[in-house]
């Protein structure tokens, strides 16, 4: 299980950070869109490994909320928001009465 402190020391690193690295080889090439796109998904799956939400539109709405009203500030604020609406959706991930 990864810890806040883990994920804060990743996101101090520059570990979701695209840094325009050159290929390993010739034959792979990969785009900054696509290399931002990585880091994203690596960032939200990092972000739900810390703060589990079950749900799949729970767990979308939460990123994209603190996407929202943290990523101007940076990756620690978005995991901040993020953490906050976790705290709020955790009790109903118990009752998941809809099936989702």
């Amino acid at each position: 299980m990864l810890t806040e402190n883990e994920m804060l020391q990743r996101i101090r690193s520059g570990a979701y950070e695209n840094h325009n690295i050159l290929p390993n080889s010739p034959t792979e090439y990969r785009t900054s869109g696509e290399v931002s796109h990585e880091l994203e998904k690596q960032f939200k799956e990092d972000l739900n490994r810390v703060y589990p939400i079950t749900r799949e539109k729970a767990r979308e709405k939460a990123y994209e909320l603190a996407w929202e009203y943290g990523h101007s500030s940076g990756y620690t604020e978005v995991l901040s928001h993020y953490e906050d609406l976790h705290e709020i959706v955790a009790p109903y991930e118990k009752e998941d009465t809809d099936g989702d």
